[in-house]
């Protein structure tokens, strides 16, 4: 049977999907390539494996500056999928916390 995702899994999965369409759309460009490197950032994100491992990842910097807050201000259509991303990594330690 197959492991149920949760809300962090499900956004990482949202983050890296929007990630990986400005990529594509790219196509051929100069940009294309640093938009490569934002989505293997992308991808390392999503594959944490719970919300204190990826808090650790962060290391204190918000998802926007570990993808890059240049980039991230030129693609703004991804913003809404970093919002959900945090929200669902920061509901995540709130109940990790409240069970300890």
């Amino acid at each position: 049977m197959p492991k149920e995702k949760t809300p962090l899994s499900r956004a990482g999965g949202k983050l890296v999907s929007a990630v990986q369409k400005v990529w594509i759309s790219q196509g051929g460009e100069p940009n294309a390539e640093f938009s490569l490197d934002v989505l293997d950032a992308a991808h390392e994100l999503a594959s944490a494996s719970n919300a204190t491992s990826l808090a650790e990842m962060l290391g204190g910097r918000s998802v926007k500056q570990y993808l890059g807050e240049l980039w991230v201000q030129r693609y703004p259509s991804i913003k809404p999928e970093i919002e959900l991303f945090e929200s669902a990594m920061r509901d995540e330690l709130q109940k990790n916390s409240l069970m300890d």
